[in-house]
């Protein structure tokens, strides 16, 4: 199966912007609080306590013309970018979608990829009923399910990663503790 984007229509009124709170907290210092908040959660889901929690961050490019859909994207881009200089007041999501455009067209597209190990995973991948690890962080906003002694009860940490995206995008994957993979 070709890999390709899916744009889902909310059935509610409600939307959100390139202003949005959660991220506009960690522009001030993204590279900082991207690093601050990922070490936190790992460091918030140690396996074992005798073991050092291990996160490794990794740069790496791939060709654009390996990119995954790049043209479906590129159009989508393209298509806000149009929609927002001609229907917005505020030009940041304007700007925010002709620097993706631009980051697309490159000859290679910049990736992060961010891994840790000593860690219980992201738990609760198959109860998307509940509030849990997989469920604050994949489709929660505010919602937190760890302690409040926890370094990150807030449940807005995880908005770091967005600021340092040329696209807003994020994967995750996880092989958690019960062994259940997502």
């Amino acid at each position: 199966m070709k890999a390709h984007w899916l744009f889902p229509v909310s059935n509610t009124m409600h939307r959100t912007g390139i202003g949005e709170s959660g991220i506009e907290t960690f522009k001030g210092s993204p590279i900082t609080s991207l690093v601050r908040e990922i070490c936190q959660n790992s460091l918030d889901a140690v396996k074992d306590e005798s073991k050092p929690v291990r996160v490794e961050f990794k740069y790496f490019e791939i060709p654009r013309d390996e990119f995954p859909d790049r043209e479906n994207l590129k159009n989508t881009f393209l298509q806000c970018k149009t929609y927002s200089e001609t229907h917005m007041k505020n030009k940041d999501t304007f700007f925010f979608f002709e620097n993706a455009i631009n980051i697309i067209e490159k000859h290679s597209i910049p990736i992060i990829r961010i891994s840790d190990c000593n860690t219980v995973g992201l738990t609760g991948s198959e109860k998307t009923d509940e509030i849990n690890p997989w469920t604050s962080l994949i489709y929660s906003d505010g919602i937190s399910d760890k302690d409040t002694s926890s370094g990150g009860s807030f449940g807005i940490g995880k908005n770091a990663i967005f600021v340092c995206s040329g696209f807003r995008t994020l994967f995750y994957s996880t092989l958690d503790i019960e062994n259940k993979k997502a």
